[in-house]
């Protein structure tokens, strides 16, 4: 039974990555296509340049996370462990880790979040978030978010890596534009209730961070209608 809900998992997982790919890919393909058919941009290559750089990052970023997809399904056939060492992946097994260290940002980050993004959800559940990027500079901005380990706020060395969802992850934002960003995190039902932190960079906007702050309760117990 475990395999079987494991493989279930990755099915699923493996549905809505093509389907994000599929959706964003189509998303650059139309702007591609509206740029060569725009006259103004017929003689301009430059025009071309930040929707091809998007769609390269997207093909790249979606073959890694197939890969992974594909490792988690070999070693859930064959009943072996995951590799949790990688934060960015939607594809994580959502295991705990209670030894495991918390993984640093790079240098030069900010000590403080730009924002915290509070969530409530029981173990073995689904909690969606929102929130709106602004694009504050003079220039376009490349954009991808990368969230780490969610940890225990009362003890730092118990983590979980949890399968989380951006829609979209990656994204071009022009200036003075916004992007309204969805988060889907899914609860494995083995996380203990408490409260963790995930630190999610956002790439294109460094140093910045911002703290997703996620409540975990137990699972309300089903009871029987009385005969």
């Amino acid at each position: 039974m475990f395999f079987l809900k494991g493989f279930e998992d990755i099915v699923k997982n493996s549905i809505e990555l093509h389907r994000r790919y599929f959706e964003r890919g189509s998303e650059l393909l139309g702007q591609l296509s509206r740029t060569r058919n725009s006259e103004e941009n017929e003689s301009d290559p430059g025009s071309y340049v930040g929707p091809m750089t998007e769609l390269a990052r997207l093909n790249i970023e979606h073959y890694q996370n197939v890969m992974k997809l594909s490792l988690e399904a070999t070693r859930n056939a064959f009943g072996v462990a995951s590799d949790t060492s990688d934060d960015s992946s939607a594809a994580d097994a959502g295991k705990a880790e209670p030894d495991g260290p918390q993984t640093d940002f790079p240098d030069g980050y900010v000590d403080e979040p730009a924002f915290v993004l509070s969530g409530t959800g029981h173990n073995g559940g689904k909690v969606i978030l929102q929130f709106v990027l602004d694009n504050i500079k003079e220039e376009e901005v490349l954009c991808r978010l990368v969230n780490h380990a969610f940890v225990n706020d009362e003890n730092p060395a118990e983590r979980y890596h949890l399968a989380s969802i951006f829609e979209p992850q990656s994204f071009t934002l022009l200036s003075k534009e916004a992007q309204k960003v969805a988060i889907v995190i899914e609860i494995p039902a083995d996380v203990k209730p408490g409260v963790y932190n995930s630190k999610v960079q956002v790439i294109g906007f460094e140093p910045v961070y911002f703290l997703i702050q996620l409540q975990v309760v137990s699972k309300p117990q089903q009871t029987s209608p009385e005969q």
